[in-house]
């Protein structure tokens, strides 16, 4: 039996025009989701550090870089995540695939030596049934 050929396995959801809208509510949930975990870490953090006084300014600052950022690097940061990650899926499906292949030729010899060793044992079992 021949192999399939190695394709990547590659999420259909990010990937198709259709589903633009469905991305895009993903990334808000994630955002938002990030922003409610970070935001009692960061509280707490500037608390102890400034010996339990909160100044406005630590947090007036925060959103102002967190939007330079957003606007200008986070966009090359977005595309290389893009690509890091495309590359990431495309070698685990490589391993995946060939891992596949290998535990299914390991099996394979594995079932047949165990068909071997049952057909012996049944042919001895017959020949001892009948010298009886």
């Amino acid at each position: 039996m021949k192999d399939k050929k190695f394709t990547p396995i590659i999420n259909p959801i990010f990937k198709s025009q259709n589903n633009v809208i469905v991305k895009n509510i993903l990334i808000a949930i994630l955002d938002i989701t990030y922003f409610i975990i970070l935001t009692p870490i960061f509280i707490v953090f500037i608390y102890e550090s400034n010996n339990g006084i909160v100044r406005w300014y630590i947090f007036f600052f925060s959103v102002i870089g967190f939007t330079f950022f957003s606007l200008t690097i986070g966009k090359l940061a977005r595309k290389i995540t893009e690509y890091v990650s495309f590359y990431l899926e495309v070698l685990l499906s490589y391993i995946s695939y060939h891992t596949k292949k290998c535990l299914k030729r390991v099996f394979k010899k594995r079932n047949k030596k165990e068909k071997k060793t049952e057909n012996k044992q049944s042919i001895n079992n017959i020949i001892i049934s009948y010298g009886r």
